[in-house]
């Protein structure tokens, strides 16, 4: 098996894995014996391997005497480099082995426009670093379904703001916001930094439609009203984009 590069294909095209991973055994235990025992081969092997490598990128990598190993600058600089492209290869192969079969089977997870904007990144990779075999799909919903996909059992999990209505649901909080008031610029009120709940009762306000519930009538201060809610202006609705991820 080679490590090959299309662009630079002559400066790698004879450089193997193994030589790879026998460098990097070296440098991290600064002793042949050592890194030979952790391979399972014998000591010379170890070094006939490394000296091959270094012919081959035309620059010394160790220097070595009868009692110590020592890293040149260039060694130091590609046992870092190369232990970064040999643990990204190591995910790599354990991402595609994991999803032979599995991809069809990934988790489906949805979020309402905004509600996901710092927890959702965080969740994937978290996600990914324990359940790399798992494959992961995420999809926007618009405000005509603050469940983001869970009234319509068309996602597994989701990140949304309550109350959605619906019973059932396991819910766990992932963060706590402050509650504001998002107003034109040359509004009465743009200028005030506090704001009271009766300030903003006869304000139009932006809803979504009346199927979600008690997720419209906690957002548009029902609770709050003894008539009857404000004129209601028509929100903008993006179109749902699926994202087909691991990460």
């Amino acid at each position: 098996m080679f490590w090959t590069c299309a662009r630079n294909r002559g400066d790698v095209e004879n450089i193997s894995l193994r030589q790879i991973e026998a460098f990097l055994a070296v440098a991290e235990e600064m002793h042949f014996g050592r890194a030979a025992d952790r391979l399972f081969v014998s000591a010379p092997w170890l070094s006939h391997t490394i000296k091959d490598l270094e012919r081959s990128l035309n620059v010394d990598l160790l220097i070595r005497t009868t009692r110590t190993v020592e890293l040149t600058p260039a060694g130091s600089v590609f046992a870092a480099l190369a232990g970064q492209v040999m643990r990204d290869l190591g995910t790599a192969i354990k991402t595609a082995r994991g999803m032979n079969g599995s991809y069809r089977d990934a988790l489906k997870l949805g979020y309402t426009i905004g509600a996901g904007l710092e927890v959702v990144p965080r969740l994937l990779r978290t996600y990914h670093e324990r359940r790399p075999e798992v494959g992961i799909e995420t999809e926007e919903f618009d405000f005509t379904d603050p469940s983001a996909g869970l009234r319509d059992n068309l996602v597994n999990v989701a990140v949304i703001r309550p109350p959605v209505g619906l019973a059932g649901l396991v819910s766990v909080d992932l963060a706590s916001e402050r509650l504001v008031a998002c107003l034109p610029e040359d509004h009465p009120l743009a200028s005030r930094i506090t704001l009271k709940v009766a300030d903003v009762l006869p304000e139009p306000i932006v809803a979504a439609p009346v199927s979600p519930g008690p997720w419209r009538d906690y957002w548009i201060l029902s609770e709050y009203r003894s008539g009857p809610a404000p004129v209601e202006l028509t929100h903008l609705k993006p179109p749902r984009r699926p994202i087909h991820c691991l990460t």
